[in-house]
């Protein structure tokens, strides 16, 4: 128990150059609360007006301002710190003492009952009296030494959990308390008046969440001790859930509920969506199409347990699918290109294309036109989000024409080659060099080839060759 306290203390100064006062226990966990706690509201203050337009601003301009405006979320919240340290000093001593966290971490007997492993209700951190801060708070403790005094004050709330309209018994005892006079019980249906030190106990009738406060007067400062009560909630046993809980626009989701567990049920009634005043056994499953923000509402008939249940639907995406060129004659290729990036990472349909599922979320390909209209559609798996395109299909034209005048070179003799394509959209070059789609060149002897390609990089739609001979004799005369 006392390295306990040794801790408490070690772990409060880490760091911090804030001295506090370690004559008693109470009174040092008052401090922590009071310090600690008012530096951390007085810094999130200060940061929050800080994130004002018209106040960030000014901070940047005026050194001042800034300093002003941190004195003042300081001495607001110490102020209000400070009017609710005794209840937080409360909760925290309830919870390190009552709880199972100091009778574990310590093993201390008395923190815990052996057979439950609970915390013994009776020992409260409000009243570990230490005889001088040198024995608290000092490397050099003799533990040994250190007086601990067991809580002068018992109060107890019977049963802690109740069904709604159950009654508890409250039952205390503070004849422990030197210099006390009385105490006042208030909460629930309790009239806070004066009773004695030690009484008999008394009843009272819940239906909600209740804490019971009692206050031991006679003393400076007054002690404080809070229970709550609790209702035991049938509705924590019902499930209901809408999956998954964010789609697009026309996609479908499934409802999930069971409330098998709440005595006496027979049926629930749905309600949101398309599904209105949906009656439907106490466990099972629905789906309903949704095209806006939806919340369903489930109620287990004749018990006036309820749940909800929501479902947001977002902007589909900027999901899109295409072609180039969107009109293109038969036999040549369009390329289909899709991007469904920003509405899925999983792999995507693309009905029309072979194999018409598995596709990346991004990419292209090229498609063989045939003599009918090609048709695509981008499917995303688990949605119904859709996006389509149209390739018309052309008749065929005529073939590339790719002539010369002449074969046959003789020495100081040129030919004119010429071609025409009826692909106007196509890249037409000769050997290798970008030219019109129609044209002509004269040229020597040698090697010359025309292509034609799909400007969408799917590849070549027609070629055709020329081979320019040279001979080197001269050319007969007219008569030879």
């Amino acid at each position: 128990q006392q390295n306990s306290n040794q801790a408490l203390y070690n772990i409060a100064i880490k760091g911090s150059d804030t001295v506090y006062d370690t004559s008693d226990f109470r009174g040092f966990l008052l401090s922590v609360i009071t310090i600690k706690v008012g530096d951390q509201v007085a810094n999130l203050l200060y940061k929050k007006l800080g994130k004002i337009p018209i106040i960030g601003g000014l901070f940047t301009k005026f050194d001042w301002l800034r300093t002003a405006v941190s004195d003042f979320a300081g001495v607001f919240a110490a102020a209000m710190v400070k009017k609710y340290a005794m209840t937080l000093y409360n909760d925290l001593s309830r919870q390190l003492f009552h709880g199972q966290i100091l009778g574990e971490f310590t093993g201390c007997p008395q923190t815990k009952f052996k057979e439950s492993k609970q915390a013994n209700p009776n020992y409260r951190a409000a009243d570990l009296y230490f005889p001088s801060s040198s024995q608290f708070g000092s490397a050099d403790v003799d533990y040994n030494n250190v007086e601990l005094v067991s809580s002068p004050v018992t109060f107890d709330v019977t049963p802690y959990e109740v069904n709604a309209g159950d009654t508890v018994t409250l039952s205390w005892d503070a004849t422990g308390v030197g210099g006390a006079t009385g105490v006042t019980i208030s909460g629930g249906g309790v009239v806070a008046t004066s009773r004695p030190l030690h009484g008999d106990p008394i009843t009272d009738t819940v239906s909600a969440d209740t804490d019971y406060t009692l206050t031991v007067v006679g003393i400076d400062p007054p002690l404080t001790e809070v229970r709550r009560v609790k209702i035991f909630q049938q509705g924590d046993q019902v499930t209901f859930a809408v999956t998954p809980p964010e789609v697009h626009p026309g996609d479908t989701v499934s409802l999930q509920w069971n409330a098998s567990a709440i005595a006496g049920a027979t049926e629930v009634t749905i309600n949101g969506g398309h599904l209105n005043s949906a009656v439907r056994a106490v466990a099972g499953v629905d789906t309903d199409t949704v095209s806006t923000d939806t919340t369903y509402t489930l109620t287990v008939n004749g018990t006036g347990i309820t749940r909800t249940a929501s479902v947001t639907v977002t902007a589909a995406g900027e999901a899109s699918i295409t072609a180039q060129p969107l009109n293109t004659e038969e036999g040549r290729k369009t390329k289909v290109i899709w991007d469904a990036s920003a509405v899925t990472n999983s792999s995507i349909g693309i009905i029309g294309l072979d194999p018409p599922e598995g596709w990346p979320p991004e990419g292209d390909t090229c498609y063989d036109m045939t003599e009918d209209n090609a048709d695509f559609q981008l499917t995303v798996p688990g949605s119904t989000l859709t996006r389509e395109v149209t390739v018309v299909s052309l008749a065929p034209v005529p073939p590339l024409q790719f002539d010369t005048s002449s074969v046959e070179l003789h020495p100081d003799e040129t030919a004119v080659i010429s071609w025409s394509t009826g692909h106007p959209d196509a890249i037409v070059k000769l050997n290798g060099g970008v030219v019109g789609n129609s044209g002509s060149l004269e040229v020597g002897p040698g090697d010359y080839e025309i292509s034609v390609d799909e400007a969408n990089g799917c590849g070549n739609i027609e070629s055709r060759t020329i081979h320019i001979e040279f001979n080197p004799e001269p050319p007969l005369e007219p008569g030879q």
